[in-house]
């Protein structure tokens, strides 16, 4: 993501930890993006934001596709904590397109709840927060309030972007590369990061 959808992610892990639930940063992030572009690589990057405050909040990950019983674990151990309500919430779901059926259709309920919840946040007693971060949720793009659901779209380098990131790698950097090889390195993997790392290795 660029370094504005990294601030408000991070600005949004703080207020949640803070609890702040008069904040003006949406509770639920949508990741969207092609094979490859670093959906899941961000999504880490928050959950290790989230991290720092482990204390304060309770964190919930998965990613899809995983075993059913894995799966069944983790959405009953979610809603337990959403029972109790002692603390704040920080959940990332990875390739949500790829749960099963029956468990995305409670996801998808779980999801609207979440946008709701926001909404009526200070009507509710007590309500601890719940910050939501998912790739691979498409179906929930259209019509939503932009207050309360952000969308953050990744995209492949541009030449110039690839070859700013070869240039902070150790491999690279302090060294002149080569606008030929630089050619066939994007001509091969049309910036996707993901291709490139691996052209790489």
């Amino acid at each position: 993501g660029n370094t504005e959808d990294q601030s408000l992610l991070k600005k949004s892990v703080e207020n949640l930890c803070s609890e702040n639930t008069h904040s003006q940063t949406p509770p639920v992030f949508i990741i969207k993006g092609q094979h490859g572009v670093g959906k899941t690589h961000l999504l880490q990057k928050v959950k290790e934001e989230a991290q720092k405050y482990a204390e304060k909040i309770y964190i919930s990950t998965i990613n899809f596709p995983s075993d059913d019983s894995v799966a069944e674990k983790w959405w009953m151990d979610l809603k337990k904590q959403l029972d109790i309500n002692k603390f704040a919430m920080f959940v990332l779901i990875d390739n949500y397109s790829e749960a099963t059926f029956k468990l995305k259709n409670e996801l998808n309920v779980f999801v609207k709840n979440v946008i709701e919840r926001k909404k009526v946040s200070s009507f509710i007693e007590n309500a601890k927060p719940i910050m939501l971060c998912l790739s691979g949720a498409e179906n929930f793009t259209t019509g939503i309030d932009a207050g309360v659901v952000k969308i953050i779209n990744l995209n492949p380098f541009k030449k110039n972007e690839m070859e700013i990131y070869l240039q902070s790698t150790p491999a690279f950097k302090g060294s002149k590369i080569s606008p030929k090889w630089l050619d066939i390195l994007y001509a091969n993997t049309c910036g996707i990061q993901r291709e490139v790392c691996e052209h790489l290795q």
